[in-house]
């Protein structure tokens, strides 16, 4: 599954000009990248409709989606695990 999403986010940014990334350095280990792509996961995807993943120092990765309400980002990651964060957080990324 992970490889799929992985696939699925580079053939994304690889065909469309227009999807945009936001980073936010959560801590040292981790990066959480917000993005326009439109969730994966269809039984997540009506409250929360874009993806996001959080990059760790050791390669691996942790799939979500996520929304905005208010100046929050709502993140609901594939495991279960809910995280919200202001959203002046994330910077524009090239």
């Amino acid at each position: 599954m992970k490889n799929i999403l992985i696939g699925l986010l580079i053939v994304s940014t690889s065909t469309q000009a227009e999807d945009k990334f936001l980073k936010y350095q959560y801590n040292k280990e981790v990066e959480v990248v917000i993005s326009s792509i439109p969730c994966p996961f269809n039984y997540m995807k009506s409250a929360y409709p874009l993806a996001v993943v959080a990059n760790r120092s050791d390669g691996d990765h942790l799939f979500g989606c996520y929304s905005h309400k208010n100046d929050n980002i709502i993140i609901q990651w594939d495991g279960g695990d809910k995280t919200i964060l202001p959203s002046n957080y994330f910077l524009i990324s090239k």
